[in-house]
């Protein structure tokens, strides 16, 4: 279960986040809080918690929604008793529907009594919301017009869902578009350009974290009326996230296997009704499951998304099946050092080995620089590849312009850098590769002074940049170093490049160092691979989203020292940053001389005030609109 902090801090009217405590309601709206609700990113930050939006695009199982809609029947009680089974149940999180009869319906409307005697006071909805959250759900709220947002706007939801009822009610979508939470939009019974344009108005004011919600209830929802492919449909459309909101009869076999086929078709949520007894027949109960049901439901949505996993991503176990059956690449018959292979020189056969098998592709024409008996594995380090040190740096950063030209010690910080790129060994050259902006020319000045290479390339596709350095160097595998990482460690560069080789990788890390001190191996034809693959290389800057990938490409980690192992943050990319390097090395820095990984690292043990200077800072994030697939 997850804990959330109380909805009500114990003021008077208004606590010290703006929420409307129990005290403060009459039963009707009231003026604007004097405080800013928080975010739901950084509200949830403070609670310990995910983000609702980022579990339903990111968690493997679907998020399940428990719907009370109007099962309550305007009975404060029976609505506590509701949310309860529902989190008993283990659901995620309790839909309300939120309305008053006047929002809803004119005077002259049959049903406009009905609906009246279905409201409840505001200080009842203030209690099930705190309820709710102290039970671990997350709330959500239908609303069905300004009033009854404006009141779960002030009780601080954590969504809201714009019914059916309101597609075309741009205005109401508006107002619950500027309150910072994601917004869930009903999709059965609205026609695609009413969809289209209320998720165009949801993005015009600033909503960009959208569900859309497929499914209607009809009394009964036929089988035929569900239409599950629209959820692959709407999913390609509008590039949201999709949920599936059940409305079979409950007692139906299909109000199981519905959602179920739902989360295959690619739903990420899944709405279900809930009433307490179904016999009663009460409001709403038709499509209902009863708290059993409810339970056995989330455990089987929770199977599903272990079932589905993810597109492409391998398993642990799938990648111990590949790697016990795929057989490696192995000499056919002996074979001289001085050989160029070729394919008759080759054979497959299953050996005990944890290296990466390779393809002929990556030895053809090659030449033997090792003798090889029939039989022998044949692996990249007896190949003579060449290795290239690039440095990925710019002048251009959000956090800390002109990082590379800081001072520390008395010389640029990217001085520094290419200085311990130097001592390493099995780079055959040093490449400073930026763009062709103008504020780059600079760079070129320094590479220049310190006698290394330099290329220019592509603005924003870095990937680009790299290949384009690479093949003008004749390059097999990169070491890809970034302007940031000023204290690099030469001697487990070249540990990992020799790692790298033994395994046949395509990419290789070694995690664990400090942050700043550690370089990625690549190779070449990975790199082209991957630049191939990308929908949008221009955001190849998050270069490692792209190459670790073990679905796609060999990857390897580097075992690194347990005396090295450190969650410290060495690199360059805030203030902070820069102050805690400016201590190091007007400690540490000797002329002539680099310091050490374990000097440094012994020295921030004895120092743990120095290590507090940049302890909250968290690494650049990607944002929600980065388009970081791959393409077959």
């Amino acid at each position: 279960m997850r804990h959330r902090l109380s909805r009500f801090g114990g003021g008077r009217n208004w606590n010290s986040c703006g929420r409307l405590t129990p005290t403060g309601i009459t039963g009707k709206s009231e003026p604007a809080p004097p405080a800013p609700i928080p975010s739901s990113q950084s509200r949830m930050a403070l609670m310990g918690n995910p983000d609702l939006y980022t579990v339903i695009r990111e968690r493997e199982a679907p998020v399940v929604i428990a719907e009370m809609a109007n099962a309550h029947e305007g009975s404060p009680a029976s609505a506590r008793a509701i949310v309860e089974a529902a989190a008993a149940a283990g659901a995620d999180a309790v839909k309300f529907q939120k309305f008053t009869a006047e929002e809803l319906l004119v005077r002259s409307h049959p049903r406009y009594g009905h609906f009246k005697q279905l409201e409840m006071p505001d200080a009842a909805w203030a209690e099930l919301v705190d309820l709710a959250l102290g039970l671990g759900l997350y709330v959500l709220a239908d609303v069905f017009g300004p009033d009854s947002a404006s009141l779960m706007h002030r009780l601080n939801v954590d969504g809201y869902k714009i019914h059916s009822s309101d597609t075309i009610n741009h205005a109401l979508i508006r107002q619950v578009a500027q309150y910072g939470r994601p917004v869930f939009l009903s999709c059965g019974g609205a026609r695609q350009i009413e969809v289209m344009d209320a998720v165009q108005v949801l993005r015009r004011t600033g909503c960009e974290q959208i569900v859309l919600l497929h499914g209607f209830q009809n009394y009964p929802t036929r089988l035929e009326d569900t239409q599950l492919r629209r959820v692959q449909a709407l999913a390609a459309q509008f590039g949201c996230p999709v949920g599936y909101a059940d409305h079979v009869a409950g007692e139906s076999e299909w109000a199981v296997m519905l959602p179920l086929m739902a989360v295959a078709a690619g739903a990420r949520v899944v709405e279900k009704h809930v009433t307490l007894d179904r016999s009663r027949k009460g409001i709403d109960y038709y499509s209902s499951a009863e708290p059993q049901e409810l339970a056995r439901l989330v455990r089987l949505l929770r199977d599903a998304g272990k079932g589905l996993g993810g597109t492409y991503a391998m398993s642990d176990g799938e990648l111990k099946y590949l790697h016990e059956v795929k057989k490696l690449m192995l000499a056919a018959r002996d074979l001289p050092a001085g050989t160029r292979l070729d394919e008759s020189m080759v054979t497959y056969k299953r050996a005990p080995s944890d290296v990466h098998p390779l393809k002929y592709a990556d030895v053809a024409g090659r030449t033997l620089q090792v003798s090889r008996k029939a039989d022998e594995p044949l692996s990249l380090d007896q190949l003579g590849l060449k290795t290239v040190a690039l440095i990925a740096v710019r002048m251009h950063s959000t956090r800390l312009p002109r990082k590379a030209l800081l001072p520390l010690a008395g010389r640029p910080a990217i001085e520094h850098l290419i200085a311990r790129l130097k001592l390493a060994k099995t780079p055959a050259s040093i490449v400073l590769c930026t763009s062709t902006h103008p504020d780059d020319e600079v760079l070129v000045e320094v590479a220049e002074r310190c006698g290394i290479k330099w290329f220019r390339g592509a603005e924003d596709d870095v990937m680009r940049r790299f290949l384009d350095a690479a093949d003008r160097e004749g390059a097999d595998v990169v070491v890809r170093a970034t302007g940031d990482d000023v204290l690099l460690d030469p001697a487990y560069l070249d540990r990992a490049v020799a790692f790298h080789l033994s395994k046949n990788a395509d990419y290789t890390a070694y995690p664990g160092l400090p942050k700043g001190m550690e370089t990625e191996i690549l190779s070449v034809s990975m790199l082209r691979a991957a630049h191939a693959m990308a929908e949008d290389p221009s955001f190849s800057e998050y270069m490692t989203y792209y190459l670790r990938r073990p679905d796609v490409f060999r990857v390897s980690d580097m075992p690194v020292e347990e005396a090295d192992r450190r969650p410290y943050r060495l690199t360059l990319d805030t203030r902070e940053d820069f102050r805690l390097l400016q201590e190091i090395f007007e400690r540490l820095h000797r002329p002539g001389k680099v310091a050490g990984t374990r000097e440094i690292i012994e020295f921030l043990d004895a120092h743990p005030e120095l290590r507090e200077i940049n302890a909250a800072v968290r690494g650049k994030a990607v944002t929600v609109n980065s388009n970081l697939k791959m393409r077959a």
